[in-house]
C-alpha cells in the first residue's frame, strides 16, 4: 500500500466515522426491570395473561411519611390527606390506596357499606379509630407503622412505553411531597428504582470513560514517548467507540447499567490491537528494517493473531447472547460488534499512519524487556515439574471453591449501601411488610364452583395463612380476606369476628352481596367476568432470589399436598418471582454460554494449528483462569449473580488473546526451522512483552469498573481484572511446559 492508498483509506474511515458522530446526539440512557425476565419462559407467558386481568402487579410506588407528633393527630392526617388529593390529580396517577382511603364493611338495613376506619376532620374519634386499625387482624402494620411514626401508601401509575414520562412522573410526585411540608419520607418501587438506575449509569457512563481515557493517556506516553503515537492512537480508540454507538443509536438501543461498560471494554480492546501492532513494528525497525518492510512485516505476523484474537474476544461476547437477561444479550451482541469495529478502523489507519509519518523510534527498553523475559523463560525451563504440579493443584483448589459459590440477587443488590433507594426499602423491610410484590394466581377447577364457594375459600384461608408464615407477609388480600372482612361486617365490626363464617346462613349472605362491595374493594381481587379467577396479592420483604425460590419451592410442595388437586389450583406469579427465576436459570446460561466460547476457540485452533493435541494445549492455560477466579468468588461468598455472570465468557474471550498471539508466533518460528526450545525462547522474547503490556493495560481498564456505583460492576471490574493477570501468567508458564512436554512426547 501506498501513500495515495493510505490517504484514501483514511479519507472512507473518516467519512464514516463522521456519519457516525451525527448518530450521537440521539444516544439516550435507558432501563427496564422487565427487560430482565426471559420473554419465550412459560412463567412470563402465564404472568402477561395474568397481567390482562389485573393489570401490572410493581406498577406503583409505596410512600411512607413520618409525623414528629404522632399519627393519629388531626393537623397530620390532614396535611396527607390534601397531599394524597393533589396525588391524584397528576397525570399519570391511577389510583392511591392510604390508610385515609381504606374501608371497613358495617351491616345496614340496605345491605354491607363502607365506611372508612379514619376520620381526620373529626378529631374526637381518632382515638377509636387508632384502636380499630390496631387491634385489626389484616391491617397491623399495613401502611401505619407507630413504632417509627410513619404513616405510607400505595401510588398506582400508568406504564409508559417512553421511560422520559415515568422520570418525569416521579419527579411531580416528589415535587408534590416537598411542597407539601411533611418532611421526611421514604419512597419505593419500580419507577423510582429505574430513575435512580438512569441516573446512576449516566455516571458511571462518564466516569468508566475519563478514567480510562487518563490511565490509557499515560501508559500511551509510556510505552511510544512520542506525541504522534498517543494521538494516533487515541484517534483510533476514540472512532472505534464512536462507530459502535453509532450501531446502537441506528438499532433503537440506549445505554443501561450492562452498556454502560462498552466503551471502556472497546477502549481497552483498541488498545491491545495497537500495542500489538506497534510493539512488533518498532522491534522491526530496531532490527533494523526499511520503514515499508516493517509495516509488511508487522501485518503479516500481527494481522492475521489479532484477527483471531478479535474473533475470539467477539466470541466470547457474543456468548453471552443466548442469555433471557436482554441488557446481558445486547451487551455481548453491541461489544462483539464492536470489537471488530476496533479491529477494522485499527488495522486500516494503523498502517496508513506508519506509512504516512516518518519511521518508529527504536525503543530504549528492548534490551531489558529481553533480558527480563528471558530470565523468565530460563527459570520456567528448569522447573517444568512444579509448574506442573502447582497447576494441578490450583485445578483441585478451584473444583472445591466452584462447588460453594453462591447464587442469589436481591432486588437491590446492586446499589450503593448509603444509597436512597437503598435506605428507603430497608426501611420498608424493617418498618412494614416490605416494598416487593407478592402474588399468587387462583383458578378454580371445578366447572360447577366459584372462587367465593366454602369448599374453596377454606383453601384459600389454607394457603393464606402458609403464606403468612412462609413468606412473614402480615397482609395479604384475597378472597378468604374479603369473607372474612364481611363476616366481621355481620358481627357488628368487631375484630374477633374476622374469620370464616361459622354457619353455612352467614356464608350463604355473604355470598349473596359479594357483588355488592367488588367496587369499594382497594384493588382488584377477582374477576367478575370468570368467578373462577382470582388473586393473592400482598408486599414482603426482599429476601433474595436464592430465599425466594426455596420457599417458593416449599409453597408448591404444601400445595401439592394438602390443596385437591381437582378443586382449586395455585400458582405464584408476578416480577418477584420472575426475577427469582431468572436468576434460577443463570448457572445453566453460563455453562452454555461458556461451553459455546470455547467449542469455537477450539474450532479456530484446530483450524490453524491442524492438530488436536495443540487444541488441548491451548485451552488449557486459558480454562483454568476462568476456574481460579470462580474460585474466588466461591472462596469469598461474592455471589453469581445476573450482573456478574458476564465474568467468564468475558474474560475467556479476552484472555485467549495471549494464547494466540503466543502460539501464532511460536507456528512462525517453528516454520523458521528452529527446535520447539528455540521456537519458545524467540516467541517469549518477541511476544512476552505485548502480552504483558497489553495485558497491564486491560487491567488497568477493567480495574476502573470498581469505581462504578453498582456492586455488581465493582466486582465484574476486579473479578475479570484478576482472571486477565492470571491468564497472563499461564501464558507465560503453564503454556511452555505443556508445548515442552508435547515435543518430548
Amino acid at each position: 500500500m501506498g501513500s495515495r492508498q493510505a490517504y484514501i483509506l483514511i479519507g472512507v474511515v473518516a467519512s464514516i466515522c463522521i456519519l457516525a458522530l451525527i448518530q450521537l446526539p440521539k444516544l439516550d440512557f435507558n432501563y427496564d426491570f422487565d427487560n430482565f425476565f426471559a420473554k419465550d419462559d412459560e412463567e412470563w407467558l402465564f404472568y402477561q395473561q395474568y397481567v390482562d386481568q389485573y393489570g401490572q402487579d410493581n406498577d406503583y410506588l409505596l410512600i411512607a411519611v413520618k409525623s414528629e407528633t404522632g399519627l393519629f393527630n388531626q393537623p397530620f392526617l390532614t396535611a396527607v390527606d390534601t397531599l394524597i388529593n393533589q396525588l391524584k390529580r397528576i397525570e399519570g396517577v391511577d389510583q392511591i390506596i392510604s390508610p385515609l382511603s381504606i374501608r371497613k364493611f358495617v351491616q345496614s338495613p340496605l345491605g354491607p357499606i363502607a365506611v372508612p376506619y379514619l376520620h381526620p376532620d373529626d378529631s374526637g374519634r381518632l382515638l377509636s379509630d387508632s384502636v380499630h386499625i390496631s387491634t385489626h387482624p389484616n391491617l397491623a402494620d399495613f401502611l401505619i407503622n407507630e413504632a417509627s411514626n410513619s404513616l405510607a401508601f400505595l401510588v398506582f401509575h400508568q406504564r409508559y412505553d417512553d421511560k422520559k414520562f415515568e422520570r418525569q412522573l416521579v419527579g411531580n410526585i416528589e415535587l408534590k411531597i416537598a411542597e407539601s411540608g411533611l418532611g421526611d419520607y421514604h419512597m419505593a418501587g419500580r419507577l423510582k428504582a429505574q430513575t435512580a438506575i438512569i441516573n446512576l449509569v449516566k455516571d458511571d457512563f462518564l466516569l468508566f470513560l475519563v478514567l480510562s481515557l487518563i490511565l490509557i493517556i499515560c501508559f500511551l506516553f509510556w510505552l511510544f514517548k512520542k506525541a504522534k503515537w498517543v494521538i494516533s492512537s487515541l484517534i483510533i480508540i476514540g472512532l472505534s467507540i464512536v462507530c459502535c454507538l453509532a450501531v446502537m443509536v441506528a438499532t433503537g438501543q440506549g445505554i443501561d447499567v450492562m452498556s454502560s461498560m462498552l466503551p471502556t471494554i472497546l477502549l481497552v480492546v483498541a488498545m491491545s490491537d495497537i500495542v500489538h501492532f506497534l510493539t512488533r513494528y518498532f522491534d522491526m525497525i530496531a532490527k533494523g528494517q526499511p520503514k515499508m518492510q516493517a509495516i509488511k512485516l508487522t501485518w503479516k505476523e500481527v494481522g492475521l493473531a489479532t484477527f483471531l484474537t478479535s474473533l475470539t474476544t467477539a466470541v466470547g461476547f457474543a456468548s453471552l447472547a443466548i442469555t433471557d437477561s436482554l441488557p446481558v444479550r445486547n451487551l455481548g451482541i453491541y461489544t462483539a460488534t464492536g470489537v471488530f469495529i476496533t479491529y477494522l478502523v485499527t488495522f486500516s489507519l494503523l498502517p496508513s499512519i506508519s506509512i504516512l509519518t516518518s519511521p518508529a523510534h527504536v525503543q530504549s527498553s528492548h534490551k531489558t524487556w529481553n533480558y527480563i523475559l528471558g530470565k523468565t523463560f530460563v527459570f520456567i525451563l528448569k522447573n517444568t515439574k512444579s509448574v506442573v504440579w502447582v497447576s494441578l493443584l490450583l485445578i483441585g483448589l478451584s473444583v472445591w471453591g466452584i462447588s460453594i459459590i453462591i447464587v442469589d440477587s436481591p432486588l437491590i443488590a446492586d446499589f450503593p449501601k448509603d444509597h436512597q433507594i437503598t435506605r428507603d426499602f430497608k426501611f420498608f423491610d424493617n418498618n412494614y411488610n416490605g416494598a416487593k410484590s407478592f402474588e399468587v394466581a387462583i383458578e378454580v377447577l371445578d366447572d360447577g364452583k366459584t372462587v367465593f364457594d366454602e369448599e374453596v375459600v377454606q383453601s384459600i384461608e389454607l394457603v393464606d395463612e402458609y403464606l403468612k408464615k412462609s413468606f412473614e407477609i402480615s397482609n395479604l388480600t384475597s378472597p378468604a380476606s374479603i369473607i372474612k372482612s364481611m363476616n366481621m361486617a355481620f358481627n357488628g365490626g368487631q375484630p374477633e369476628a374476622y374469620g370464616l363464617p361459622d354457619n353455612e346462613r352467614t356464608y350463604n349472605r355473604i355470598q349473596r352481596q359479594i357483588k355488592r362491595i367488588e367496587h369499594h374493594l382497594p384493588t382488584k381481587i377477582f374477576n367478575g367476568d370468570n368467578p373462577q379467577k382470582a388473586r393473592i396479592t400482598g408486599l414482603y420483604q426482599d429476601i433474595g432470589s436464592r430465599a425466594g425460590l426455596k420457599k417458593t419451592k416449599a409453597f408448591e410442595a404444601f400445595v401439592a399436598e394438602k390443596i385437591d388437586p381437582n378443586l382449586v389450583s395455585f400458582k405464584r406469579t408476578g416480577t418477584s418471582h420472575l426475577f427469582d427465576i431468572t436468576i434460577q436459570y443463570l448457572t445453566d446460561n453460563i455453562i452454555f454460554g461458556l461451553s459455546i466460547g470455547i467449542g469455537v476457540v477450539a474450532l479456530i485452533m484446530a483450524l490453524l494449528f491442524r492438530s488436536v493435541k495443540m487444541v488441548v494445549i491451548a485451552l488449557i492455560p486459558n480454562i483454568l483462569p476462568i476456574a481460579m477466579t470462580a474460585a474466588i468468588m466461591g472462596f469469598t461468598g461474592i455471589p453469581l449473580r445476573l450482573s456478574t455472570s458476564i465474568i467468564f465468557a468475558v474474560a475467556f474471550g479476552i484472555a485467549v488473546d495471549n494464547t494466540i498471539h503466543y502460539l501464532s508466533k511460536y507456528k512462525l518460528e517453528l516454520n523458521k526451522g528452529k527446535n520447539s526450545v528455540q521456537a519458545l525462547m524467540h516467541t517469549t522474547l518477541s511476544t512476552g512483552k505485548a502480552m504483558i503490556v497489553t495485558t497491564l493495560i486491560l487491567f488497568t481498564g477493567f480495574i476502573t469498573f470498581t469505581f462504578s456505583s453498582f456492586q455488581a460492576t465493582f466486582f465484574t471490574g476486579i473479578l475479570i481484572s484478576v482472571t486477565l493477570v492470571f491468564a497472563l501468567v499461564t501464558a507465560l508458564t503453564l503454556l511452555p511446559v505443556l508445548l515442552i512436554l508435547w515435543h518430548k512426547r
